[in-house]
Formats: structure tokens, sequence, C-alpha cells
């Protein structure tokens, strides 16, 4: 904004001289040669030419519905901004303001503002829970809970208590247990995604043994999520004749 266009090129005014004013030397108002503008028509035929001049007996009949009346006085026109003025055109050597330029530090204004704020004044009285009608019962979702989860525990002790003759033949895994086979399995998944990992990069799949290591790390990750998500429900898992994962 230092710039300006007008300081770019410094010319000096050159004087204009103006050719002399063109004037014609036929005469403007004498008749064009040949025209039948100006003659006289008047004589056409028996019926004559109808004439549109207004006449003079009825020169206010036309306005004299529209508030005209005949010897009533002008009113004086005034014109609504005679007072007025209008801002002069500026001239040719007024350049216009240009590069101002502002020393208010905004960040360090609006922090001085804010530091010299008055707090709102909020409603200090603060609530006393003690005194609520339900204060110290136990809200009424929480029954519905309990009464789900000891139906739920009812209908699993009953399965057990119906498949208690057949227990001989297997054994219900604990969770301890549970909680180190899916320990297991995720460092299990963790050593085959590493592996798989290696030979991700690999697009061109030019030999057998590339396209079956490969599908096999695919298969083996696929097979692992589904045991470490079937561990991990809570629904039990019974070990019959010890079989277990051969992982």
């Amino acid at each position: 904004m230092a710039e300006s266009i007008y300081s770019w090129i410094e010319e000096t005014p050159q004087e204009v001289v103006k050719p002399p004013r063109y004037q014609s030397k036929h005469n403007p108002k004498a008749a064009i040669a040949g025209t039948t503008m100006s003659r006289d028509k008047r004589g056409t035929g028996t019926l004559g030419r109808v004439s549109n001049k207004p006449s003079p007996n009825k020169f206010l009949r036309s306005k004299h519905n529209k508030g005209v009346q005949r010897g009533g006085k002008a009113k004086k026109f005034v014109r609504p901004d005679a007072g007025r003025s209008k801002p002069t055109v500026p001239g040719r050597d007024q350049k216009p303001v240009m590069g101002l330029q502002t020393t208010k530090n905004f960040v360090v204004a609006n922090a001085v503002e804010n530091i010299l704020a008055v707090p709102v004044q909020r409603n200090k009285q603060r609530m006393d829970f003690t005194k609520k009608k339900d204060y110290g019962r136990v809200p009424g979702y929480l029954k519905h809970v309990k009464k789900d989860i000891a139906d739920e525990q009812a209908v699993i002790e009953q399965y057990f208590t119906v498949q208690q003759p057949n227990q001989s033949e297997g054994q219900l895994l604990s969770k301890q247990e549970r909680d180190k086979l899916v320990y297991a399995l995720k460092q299990k998944w963790d050593d085959t995604n590493k592996q798989y990992q290696r030979i991700s990069h690999i697009v061109k799949l030019d030999t057998v043994g590339k396209v079956k290591r490969k599908e096999g790390f695919e298969k083996m990750l696929d097979q692992l999520e589904k045991d470490i998500r079937m561990l991990s429900s809570k629904r039990p898992i019974m070990i019959v004749e010890d079989y277990m994962m051969g992982y």
C-alpha cells in the first residue's frame, strides 16, 4: 500500500491545441432542393384534410377534470435539492489517500479488554442434593437390571443342573484358563501378522509357493480372530474328552 500508480510515470502535461471550429458554408435554414415537404397541400379534394390543431377556445377543457382551475394562480415550483449542493468533482491533480495503516495491536488490545472485563455475576447459591426427594434411594432402573441379571444367572444354573450327568465326559473351562488362552492366541496372532506383513508388499505372485504361503497366513489370521472372539464371549465352554486346540 506504500506505492501508487500515480507516482510510477511522471508525465508533463501537454497543451492541447484545438483546431478551428467547422462551419458549413451553406445556409442551414434554406429549403432542400427538389423537396415537397414545405409546399402547401390544402387542395386535397372535397372532403378535405382533418386538422389536428387544438382549438384555442378549448385549451383548458382537457385538464378541467384533473384539478386545474381556469382562474387559479399557478403554484410556484420549488426544486427539492435547491439548498443542497453536491460535492465538487476531484481535480486531475488530486490524488486519493492511500497506504493508511494502523499501529493498533489487536492481539494485545483483545487480551487487555478480556483481562480488565468485569466477570459476570452468576447465582452463587449451590444446590443441596441432600434435600432432594429421592436422595439416598436406589433408582428404579437398577431394580430391573438386577432382576434381569438374576434371571440370566438362574437360567445358566438350570442349564448346568440339567447337564450335570454328562459332566463326567467334559470339564467347564474356567475364567482364568480363558484369559490364558486369549492371551496366548493374541500373541500367536501378533507373530503371524508380523510374518504376513513381510510378504504383503509382494504384488506379483508368480510362484505357487508364494500364493500358498500368503493364503495360509490369511486363513490362520481369520481362524485366530474367530477363536479369540469365541473365548471372549460370556457363554460357557466345555472341554470334552480332553480336547485341546492345536496352536
